[in-house]
């Protein structure tokens, strides 16, 4: 995936390549309850949220929960095309950030992720 946003966000928007390697292939947690699936990646931005539980390598197209700003109500696990989502931009200039801190995490463990 070509990073178009980098310079600007001040970190890559992927992480290293063994954190990368340790997130399972889409439907690599398929069968595993909502609650228990592993939050390998979290975004953030002004407007909005996204989770990644599962990534293809090869499409750079994830399976995640996201929720935007102005339709919280609206939040929902789906597919997440990464390289679109690292080049989003809302008027204001705002981009979508990669959370550095972030550790992967249960699905349980986070506030307000919606169960499928």
């Amino acid at each position: 995936m070509r990073e178009t946003l980098s310079l600007y966000r001040g970190h890559d928007f992927l992480p290293a390549t063994e954190r990368l390697a340790a997130i399972p292939p889409i439907c690599g947690q398929d069968g595993v309850p909502t609650t228990d699936k592993i939050i390998h990646l979290h975004y953030t931005a002004t407007f909005g949220e996204w989770w990644i539980t599962e990534l293809d390598p090869d499409t750079w197209v994830g399976f995640g929960y996201a929720r935007l700003t102005a339709m919280a109500e609206c939040a929902e696990w789906g597919y997440i095309p990464l390289d679109e989502l690292e080049a989003a931009m809302d008027p204001h200039g705002n981009i979508v950030d990669r959370d550095l801190r972030w550790q992967p995490t249960r699905g349980t463990d986070i506030p307000g992720i919606g169960h499928l």
